[in-house]
């Protein structure tokens, strides 16, 4: 049996545009593969197709309406918007190929597991590298409950108390920073004692206090492509060498005219 296309020939005929079609493609191959629903924020998806947020935007209501081929069904509180890609099934009377003779409807393109998917060349399971996208483990962290731990919780409320009250933040902050925590714990797999006495030294430190307001910092990267959690990592463990090597020096015994 010859395999079928990842999706099939007409949808070249469906008059997408170049980025219509990526957003589709990589909506396609987010989709949990079992309910077919879809949610990457829109930083995801533009660092996933190299196309700007409002550029986006109109892709995902054009897919949605005229072409039929998504359907948006809302989003959870503070989480990313849903999207249901729909089967593909070709519109009424188009077919498969321009000179393809035959009557019957093409079969709407399942979304299956990577390891279904079979090569067309040597039947071989397609299997995406680690972290790409259509890795089954990608799906498991996105079941993952957006309840957040009370360990959690406890360091958003820590974090707060470090910040003047003058500052302004966000109506959830509370949310936002015991997120940031829980990604830290959950995907980066840093110690929460490590979390903490990072975000205490940029808190405390002459030039980060005033430009630290927000964990969610942490797992962002700077210019030279590092978090900031491993530059104040670094940082932190570099004045702690410099403060020791001080303390030792100050505690030697000066020299004295009667051991001379």
């Amino acid at each position: 049996m010859k395999p079928k296309p990842f999706f099939p020939a007409w949808l070249d005929e469906a008059g997408l545009s170049p980025a219509e079609m990526r957003v589709f493609v990589h909506l396609l191959r987010s989709a949990d593969n079992q309910t077919g629903v879809a949610w990457p924020s829109y930083q995801r998806m533009i660092e996933k197709t190299g196309l700007g947020k409002s550029t986006i935007r109109r892709c995902i209501e054009s897919l949605e309406k005229p072409h039929g081929l998504i359907l948006k069904i809302g989003k959870p509180f503070a989480g990313s918007c849903r999207y249901k890609v729909l089967p593909i099934v070709p519109p009424q009377g188009q077919l498969n190929g321009a000179n393809d003779s035959t009557t019957d409807p093409i079969d709407a393109a399942p979304i299956v597991p990577p390891q279904t998917r079979n090569s067309p060349s040597d039947g071989t399971p397609i299997v995406p590298p680690q972290g790409q996208e259509g890795n089954p483990k990608k799906v498991i962290h996105r079941r993952v409950s957006n309840t957040a731990s009370p360990e959690a919780i406890q360091f958003a409320v820590w974090f707060k108390s470090s910040i003047p009250e003058a500052v302004n933040l966000a109506k959830n902050w509370q949310q936002s920073f015991a997120k940031a925590f829980d990604d830290l714990v959950r995907l980066d797999k840093r110690q929460p004692e490590e979390i903490r006495r990072v975000c205490q030294w940029a808190r405390t430190d002459s030039f980060w206090s005033g430009n630290f307001m927000s964990p969610v910092k942490l797992r962002k990267r700077n210019g030279d492509d590092i978090t900031y959690y491993d530059v104040f990592l670094s940082r932190m463990q570099s004045s702690k060498e410099t403060t020791t090597k001080t303390e030792v020096k100050t505690t030697l015994r000066p020299p004295n005219i009667e051991d001379l």
